[in-house]
């Protein structure tokens, strides 16, 4: 005869809180100082991790400039005397980065400086000569439609750049430098990248160009940003002849911290690894060595009381600890008569609502129970399994799992994070579609798109939507990757080798040739739709830049093209081909476009040597030297015949010779490919 739940439960509820509330004070006790610890060590690397990306963010475009600079000047005939042609790059470098405050370029033989920076929101040149008006800089606005209109500005002394500290440390040095902070000529604090430039085949020095910044941004962050309820970070910064500058200490930095950060500053050195981290006066310090491109290396600091950490959860403890006594009493007796009634059900449930939570769904008998609601709890569990065994199969299962583990839920949201995106195309869909019954081609697509869901599913990815042949996948979402580019290059090359089995072991089947597009950038990612029907999706312009790649493929004749960021980010681990610098539709910045070749030590002598052959001849495209390339990439075709990129590019250099500018670029001429159509 099965009990009643009322009576059982009223017993049970009492028993099992008593017990659990218990327990649960027992270990907040003993281990409320690991806790309290753990979240501040969390809070901290949040914090740094955050700090760090805004900072390599702002400033890591520096040295990439002064490296197209430096190779604009020195493969030029006298480009430095040229202030015309000079001032249109220099303005086109401007344009490309907004976080440069100056470029400048500096001549070592006359002592003249050129540059461009920004002024209330608009383009200003600058150029001294001390053989003209004495040496005093002139100054000129740069409107959008080229004109420029002379400006009564400039210090109106002298102005010679060889006596500056910065042009000391950048005249030999051949690659990018850091200048240490000092004081811009405008009175604002300051950094620059630095770099020697060379008169074209004599290897003599010939100027600096410099890339600076102003550290307002930086020191704006760093004042807003509360680490806990009234922790703060900052960040210690060596000076150019003087005393490091502090940023983020402004007046409104606590006075209780300030102590903190006066004795922290310059501790890093000697540590292993630049860290250090202590607890002392109810404060956790944390300092670290933050490295950025180029060989920068700053201090930062990031300070939290421990009281921000503990108070909570000190009045959290005293509440569990409060209830618990008031039920110990009642509920020992009452868990000693109804727990065998009831425990193993129970347990039985409870250990598979867990691998469900995991969506995982164990294959077990369903739990029978003399309790009459029990049992028809064990039966709804049986219902609700087979249940979302189905629906996982509809939405990616990380996603599911997120919303299973928090307890709440799904509501519209999202974030900004950076991802790597993967957009893939299946080649030829059309005339296959044409040619297959609708049942074949179901399956067709079936097995199609299930290589391609491992490859990404098993580097770590997740597979937002199948679009018709297509598909998006993304990366480092909802759950962090380390090395998402890396993982999205790994899984677009085990895609393209499993879809290649696959055609061997259907050799009846049309070869299934994939077309895969990799972007990583900072998009929205999280729940996008209505309260009543959502969508974990990606939105931002690394997915339209993924989508675009991917068309590219079609015109070059490639299967894996990427970003020059998921170059960039990917590391050492592939080999790759520098194929293009274009732009594409919907997107006005350049983009350094690769093609993915394969990983390290797999890929053969002969691709690498027609990747060698391809990027030489590219280098001269973008130049300008038209005739070279043109014969660059012919000589690649008398080695590699079938070679579609270099084909491609050899009919595009051959129609920009035949633009009225002939042989030689026009003034305007960046070395960009311009892609007008989405393919």
């Amino acid at each position: 005869m099965s009990l009643g739940i009322r009576s059982t439960l009223l017993y049970a509820n009492v028993a099992l809180i008593a017990c659990s509330l218990s327990a649960v004070s027992a270990v907040v006790l003993l281990r409320h100082l690991a806790v309290v610890q753990a979240v501040a060590d969390r809070e901290i690397e949040q914090v740094a991790n955050d700090v760090a990306h805004r900072v390599s963010r702002f400033l890591e475009n520096g040295p990439a400039v002064l490296d197209r600079v430096k190779y604009f000047v020195e493969h030029r005939d006298a480009v430095l005397g040229d202030t015309d042609r000079m001032t249109d790059y220099l303005v086109s470098e401007a344009r490309a980065s907004p976080a440069l405050t100056w470029v400048s370029v500096s001549s070592a033989g006359t002592g003249e400086f050129l540059g461009v920076t920004r002024r209330d929101g608009a383009l200003v040149l600058n150029r001294s000569d001390p053989t003209v008006d004495g040496g005093i800089a002139r100054e000129w606005e740069l409107r959008p439609d080229g004109t420029r209109v002379p400006m009564e500005t400039g210090p109106g002394v002298p102005y010679d750049p060889r006596g500056k500290p910065w042009y000391a440390l950048g005249i030999d040095a051949d690659e990018p430098r850091w200048t240490g902070a000092y004081e811009f000529a405008e009175g604002r604090p300051g950094i620059s990248a630095v770099v020697g430039l060379r008169h074209p085949g004599t290897g003599r020095a010939a100027g600096v160009a410099t890339a600076d910044f102003h550290l307002s941004g930086i020191e704006n962050f760093l004042a807003d940003l509360r680490v806990g309820t009234s922790g703060r970070a900052a960040i210690v910064a060596p000076g150019s002849g003087g005393g490091p500058l502090v940023l983020g200490a402004g007046p409104d930095f606590p006075e209780e911290l300030r102590a903190a950060l006066s004795a922290a500053a310059g501790f890093p050195a000697g540590r292993p690894g630049g860290q250090y981290r202590a607890t002392a006066g109810g404060l956790v310090l944390d300092s670290r060595v933050l490295t950025i491109g180029g060989g920068l290396s700053w201090q930062l600091l990031v300070m939290l009381p421990l009281a921000d950490v503990e108070g909570p959860m000190w009045s959290a403890t005293a509440a569990v600890l409060v209830t618990a006594c008031i039920f110990l009493a009642a509920g020992i007796v009452a868990a000693t008569v109804i727990a065998h009634a009831i425990s193993r059900p129970i347990r039985l449930m409870s250990r598979d609502l867990a691998a469900i939570g995991d969506l995982h769904f164990p294959g077990s008998r369903p739990v029978r129970s003399s309790i009459r609601e029990i049992d028809a709890m064990a039966r709804s569990l049986v219902r609700m399994k087979a249940a979302l065994r189905s629906f996982s199969t509809y939405v990616p299962v990380d996603v599911v799992r997120r919303v299973l583990t928090s307890g709440q839920a799904a509501e519209p949201g999202g974030e900004l994070r950076v991802l790597t995106v993967l957009v893939s195309d299946l080649a030829g869909f059309t005339g296959i579609a044409e040619g297959m019954p609708p049942g074949k081609l179901v399956g067709y697509l079936g097995k199609y798109f299930g290589a391609l869901e491992r490859a990404v599913q098993d580097a770590g990815g997740v597979v937002d939507k199948f679009m018709g042949d297509g598909m998006l996948a993304f990366f480092n979402a909802p759950h962090h990757v380390r090395g998402h580019a890396a993982r999205a290059c790994e899984a677009a090359l085990d895609a393209q080798r499993s879809l290649g089995l696959l055609d061997l072991e259907d050799g009846d089947a049309p070869p299934s040739r994939t077309r895969i597009g990799l972007a990583t950038g900072e998009v929205l990612v999280g729940n996008i739709g209505t309260a009543q029907r959502l969508s974990y999706t990606v939105i931002g312009d690394a997915v339209n830049l993924a989508s675009r790649l991917e068309m590219l493929n079609k015109a070059y004749g490639t299967a894996i093209l990427v970003s020059g960021e998921v170059r960039r980010t990917a590391g050492s681990g592939f080999e790759w081909r520098h194929l293009d610098r274009v732009t594409v539709p919907g997107r006005s910045e350049p983009v350094e476009l690769y093609e993915l070749l394969g990983r390290t030590g797999e890929v053969d002598g002969t691709t690498l040597m027609v990747r060698d052959l391809h990027e030489a001849a590219l280098r001269h495209l973008v130049a300008g030297r038209f005739d070279e390339a043109a014969h660059g990439f012919r000589a690649l075709l008398d080695r590699a015949p079938d070679d579609r990129p270099a084909r491609y590019l050899l009919e595009h250099t051959m129609g920009m010779r035949a633009e009225p500018a002939g042989a030689a670029p026009s003034r305007d001429w960046r070395g960009v490919h311009v892609h007008r159509s989405k393919m």
